[in-house]
């Protein structure tokens, strides 16, 4: 082969090896980004989990605040309807008191007579 020859194979081998090492970089590169695309979807699996329990404590909560308000309000009933059996009585008392007094003025003018 002729020295013209020879140069321009040794020039396109150079070349090659240039683009030989290139495409390793760019395989290398690929595998990097597959390896941190893997280690994202492992982050991501573990924070869906976490959202998960997250969204059945939440629920768990509202769950016990239902069931809290729904303790407030019977208490509330029952301080209404013991509040009206108060009322009752009072009038009862007041009712009583009058029928004493009532009796009382009877005797008082009994006497008097």
């Amino acid at each position: 082969m002729d020295k013209e020859t020879m140069q321009m194979l040794q020039l396109i081998i150079g070349k090659l090896e240039n683009i030989e090492t290139r495409i390793e970089n760019i395989e290398t590169r690929m595998e990097n980004i597959e390896t941190r695309m893997e280690n994202m979807e492992t982050r991501m699996g573990k924070m869906e989990i976490r959202i998960e329990k997250i969204e059945n404590r939440q629920e768990n909560m509202e769950t016990r605040q239902n069931e809290m308000f729904e303790v407030v309000k019977a208490i509330e009933h029952s301080n209404n309807t013991h509040k009206a059996e108060i009322d009752h009585l009072t009038y009862k008392a007041a009712h009583v008191e009058a029928t004493i007094n009532g009796i009382g003025e009877f005797i008082i003018k009994q006497k008097a007579i």
